[in-house]
């Protein structure tokens, strides 16, 4: 089994503007398939308890546990609203009547969102792409090395998480429009969901994404090829991070010639920014385990279902195998690093699989230039010391940058993407109104 999407995209394919007519209401589909896919997982808890005592227990538990996830949900309707209505309110304007013939907006002090333009050939192969203003380009030239005129303007890739069973990308309207507002052009994608692929298929899609931006997009809107920042969120910084370890892994030549990593493998993001995620699943199952809410979850499904499977995909157990503290003789040391080669080339011999897998090149020394962990303290879906064991990961390898930034507050899994403005339009260089992760993030992306 390669290591690819069901159907190769095509880079640089042509994007479809969005007519004014085309627009219909945020669906929740993807969300329904996660609850499927939860209560397919409940089920099968429930049926495999050992008498009918234990399933009745079993059964209680997950229920108020179920509860409690759907109060959470209903807590998050007003921002649901707000973020539905700003990306309507952007997905409606004409691509004609606001840009001119240099991809500048015509309207002065407002960003442009081009919705569900395809990186690939799957209908979740699609991203949104928000467009800075115009008046950046003109009185901003010199700040912050933000598009100005001469001047390509920074990029940012962002990829969602959703337990990888769901997520959409106007869910993060209010961040995106406020990443472009501040300069920078700002790409939200989705990808194949879990059960139609596991997250081997999800990460080649970030990398068919990612080299869509580097061509298309730059191109296209006057982007920064070599600036691109790479940012995940929860599930989605291991998509990331997964995604980095294979493409470094293509240029080790540990995957086929023919594979979508090799095609993207010459596109490097400058910076990966992580905020709140897991980046070793062995450890966050059990974690869950303790938690009652593993069945719930399809983070072990969409691994492959097994510890074995579970370890080859996990970014930071990779990253150990090439440490000089790694345990040879663990799922953390170089069995791991071998591990994660049979998962992306199931198909090579045998005699090939033991081979030392990392010679000649380290995974870590090329991770991108600068990488970041943004994580809360008071976070219990994901833990802060997956990003703390990741970025220890990543230094004791040997990787160019790597920086932890801690913040105790909030106490909540998603408030580093859902808590930026979505009122009263935002101006740049108005950070009054931002948290400090959504400062410390425009000023990482903006960097230069």
């Amino acid at each position: 089994m390669k290591f690819q999407p069901h159907v190769v995209p095509e880079v640089g394919a042509k994007e479809q503007q969005p007519k004014d007519d085309s627009f219909s209401p945020p669906s929740n589909q993807t969300d329904q398939m996660s609850i499927v896919e939860g209560l397919r997982g409940l089920y099968a808890d429930v049926r495999h308890q050992p008498s009918f005592s234990k399933k009745c227990q079993r059964s209680l538990h997950l229920s108020w546990t179920a509860c409690t996830e759907i109060v959470r949900i209903t807590a998050a309707i007003p921002y649901a609203w707000r973020a539905a209505r700003i990306h309507k309110q952007h997905s409606r304007k004409k691509l004609s009547s606001h840009y001119d013939d240099n991809n500048n907006s015509i309207d002065d002090d407002d960003v442009l969102l081009l919705p569900a333009v395809p990186y690939g050939s799957h209908k979740r192969q699609v991203a949104d792409i928000w467009l800075p203003p115009r008046s950046l380009s003109e009185s901003n030239e010199d700040a912050n090395n933000e598009g100005g005129a001469g001047k390509n303007r920074p990029m940012c890739l962002f990829i969602h998480g959703g337990v990888w069973s769901s997520g959409e990308a106007w869910h993060y309207a209010p961040m995106a429009r406020c990443l472009a507002q501040h300069g920078i052009i700002t790409a939200v994608m989705t990808y194949r969901l879990f059960p139609e692929t596991g997250a081997k298929g999800q990460a080649a899609d970030v990398c068919a994404a990612l080299a869509w931006c580097a061509s298309q997009v730059a191109q296209t809107h006057k982007g920064d090829a070599e600036n691109i920042a790479l940012v995940g969120h929860s599930a989605g910084a291991h998509l990331c991070a997964l995604a980095l370890c294979a493409k470094a892994a293509s240029l080790s030549n540990l995957v086929d010639d023919d594979s979508i990593l090799k095609k993207a493998s010459r596109v490097q993001p400058r910076r990966f920014v992580s905020l709140n995620g897991v980046f070793d699943i062995p450890s966050h199952y059990e974690y869950e385990r303790r938690r009652g809410v593993e069945s719930l979850s399809t983070m072990k499904r969409a691994m492959g279902d097994s510890h074995e499977a579970m370890a080859a995909l996990s970014p930071s157990l990779i990253l150990r195998g090439e440490s000089k503290c790694a345990d040879a003789d663990s799922l953390s040391g170089r069995r791991t690093t071998r591990l994660f080669s049979r998962a992306l080339n199931k198909d090579k011999k045998d005699k090939d699989k033991d081979k030392d897998t990392m010679a000649p090149s380290s995974i870590a020394a090329r991770f991108p230039e600068e990488t970041y962990f943004l994580t809360a303290l008071g976070d219990t879906t994901v833990p802060f010391v997956e990003s703390v064991q990741m970025h220890g990961a990543l230094q004791e390898a040997g990787a160019p940058h790597s920086e932890l930034l801690l913040y105790p507050a909030p106490n909540d899994h998603g408030s580093l993407v859902l808590a930026w403005p979505g009122g009263a339009k935002h101006r740049f260089g108005d950070d009054n109104d931002l948290a400090p992760w959504s400062r410390d993030l425009l000023d990482i992306i903006r960097h230069k």
